[in-house]
């Protein structure tokens, strides 16, 4: 089967054996079919739906948009050979997808979510390589320039599990002595989240092991600037610790590895 791909991160866009396809022509047809999407598979409530995509309108409004959109969606993928994947009945709408669907942010949480819901660290080359695709697939945010709120909702929550996967990354490529791809890695996560602060313990560890200490100390103004500009508080005390160990020459532990017992008071 020649796959049929669908991509949500950026633009919602839609190809079969690398040829681009037309995604459904309205914007309300597009909501329907990336919520549906996000779904899985499973079943949802047509109040569910009326409610999430329009629910600023009356419920008849809502409820003709849900079946405008519905047969946008239907004649679109008969169009293309996938009759029948929309399934719907009185009360629910149920998205069937073929074998022969990828889409990317179902490879997004399928190598992701569990990891980082069990705690998993990177166990090896390969599986690190499959975090790093996976990653990378989050090339833009979920339909990046879609206001509903619960498009808002999914971005956020893709972007977090984004995040934590960057820093299992960073962590296996720094444990690895690769400093240049750990800090690749680590500013782009601080690009998307400046407040980040681990991220920022790690650009520190990784610039004093490579022998640049002053761009470690950079790191820590930095880190400190935002933290002061954007919520009026100070690093914290094992950030702290590590601009000590670097501006001393100390022995600089792992940036995860500081505990209590590490950790100086801090001075006046």
């Amino acid at each position: 089967m020649t796959p049929f791909a669908i991509r949500l991160f950026g633009e919602l866009e839609m190809s079969r054996s690398g040829t681009a396809l037309l995604p459904p022509s309205s914007r309300s047809a597009r909501h329907l079919f990336a919520f549906l999407l996000v779904n899985r598979g499973h079943p949802v409530a047509r109040d569910k739906l009326s409610g999430t995509l329009w629910g600023d309108g009356s419920q008849d409004q809502a409820r003709k948009a849900l079946r405008n959109s519905l047969w946008r969606i239907r004649t679109l993928l008969a169009e293309l050979g996938e009759e029948g994947r929309i399934r719907a009945d009185r009360d629910h709408v149920h998205l069937a997808p073929g074998d022969d669907w990828w889409v990317d942010v179902w490879a997004f949480e399928n190598e992701l979510a569990g990891m980082l819901e069990s705690g998993v660290e990177i166990r090896d080359a390969a599986h690190a390589a499959r975090v790093g695709e996976a990653v990378d697939l989050h090339r833009r945010p979920f339909l990046e320039g879609e206001e509903p709120f619960w498009c808002e909702t999914q971005r956020a929550r893709l972007r977090m599990t984004w995040l934590a996967g960057l820093e299992r990354l960073v962590a296996w490529e720094r444990a690895r002595e690769e400093w240049s791809a750990a800090l690749l890695r680590a500013h782009t996560a601080l690009r998307a989240d400046p407040l980040r602060e681990p991220m920022h313990r790690e650009v520190m560890f990784c610039h004093n092991a490579r022998g640049d200490r002053p761009s470690a100390l950079a790191q820590f103004e930095r880190l400190s600037e935002v933290l002061r500009d954007e919520l009026g508080i100070a690093p914290m005390a094992e950030t702290r610790e590590l601009r000590h160990r670097i501006l001393t020459g100390m022995l600089v532990p792992d940036p995860h590895a500081l505990t209590d017992g590490d950790v100086r008071p801090e001075s006046g």
